[in-house]
């Protein structure tokens, strides 16, 4: 595991084959401290990803100990992804999942004020990461389901593409990955993100057939894309099946940082998860040979 190795896999070089870690919730944090002596939920988060090993892990940037997990994976040579709420989340916080919905589609004209609004916090959250010193940023919105976008692409296109532009031109300066992350089929707004700067995509709640697809479109797009791992796949088919199933992905498509979907929630999903990781990474190594 290098910072080093996954700089250069978010920059988009095939031959940097790095492995992630998406999110892990604070309880799940809590029991890696418990098994390993931690003294917090920062120095929790590094000894896992140290463990596994990954290349890099996502770091929410609301939580209290953001600052501190940036520091403490980066002295485990794990490099830091800062994982900001986008401006979708934050206004459907505020009215509810089901009102956010609505409005895009009934009344868009009346979420411009909250849109705005919420673009000025994301830049807040966005530059405390640049300050702290994270290595890449991940803006999260969910814009879609396994079968296609759960909020209308011309939406998405005219009125929240600007705001993730506007982001996305705050990272550029600073030189920065951006990735973003939704759950589901995101196909219809790949070339945009694309466009408008963003670099990865982390791809989640998708089966196999419907990751490589997605997948595929991405890296037409340009994009580098983090998943593959099902956190569900770990109890339904087994954690070597699911990181081989995953590797594949990722030889298939190339250009794939393999990783989580980030919906571990139970404590006997890290081990798995861990276990997942190092079976796909047997695989790469098997059958693409030494790493450039």
């Amino acid at each position: 595991m290098t910072r080093e190795t996954a700089t250069r896999a978010l920059a988009g070089e095939l031959s940097a084959r790095a492995f992630g870690l998406a999110w892990l919730p604070g309880a799940l944090l809590d029991a890696v401290a418990r098994d390993t002596g931690a003294p917090g939920r920062a120095d929790s988060l590094a000894a896992f990803a140290a463990s596994v090993p990954v290349d890099l892990a996502f770091v929410a940037a609301g939580e209290s100990y953001a600052s501190d997990a940036v520091a403490a994976l980066q002295a485990a040579d794990v490099a830091a992804v800062w994982a900001v709420d986008g401006v979708l989340s934050r206004v459907s916080r505020a009215v509810g999942w089901v009102e956010a919905l609505r409005m895009t589609v009934a009344e868009p004209e009346h979420l411009t004020a909250r849109l705005d609004t919420a673009r000025a916090e994301v830049l807040v959250d966005v530059g405390r990461g640049i300050a702290c010193g994270a290595d890449a940023v991940l803006v999260a919105d969910e814009l879609a389901g396994a079968s296609g976008p759960l909020v209308a692409p011309d939406f998405v296109l005219a009125t929240l593409m600007p705001h993730y532009h506007r982001v996305s031109n705050t990272v550029r300066q600073e030189g920065l990955p951006l990735i973003f992350h939704s759950d589901g089929d995101t196909r219809a707004f790949m070339p945009a993100l694309a466009a408008g700067g963003f670099t990865g995509v982390h791809l989640a709640s998708l089966d196999a057939e419907r990751f490589v697809e997605c997948a595929t479109t991405a890296r037409s797009a340009g994009l580098v894309v983090l998943g593959g791992i099902g956190v569900q796949d770990l109890a339904a088919i087994g954690s070597r099946r699911a990181g081989e199933r995953g590797a594949r992905a990722a030889l298939a498509v190339g250009g794939v940082i393999v990783s989580d979907d980030g919906g571990a929630s139970a404590e006997r999903e890290l081990p798995a998860l861990a276990a997942a990781i190092e079976a796909a990474r047997s695989v790469i190594v098997r059958d693409a040979g030494p790493r450039a």
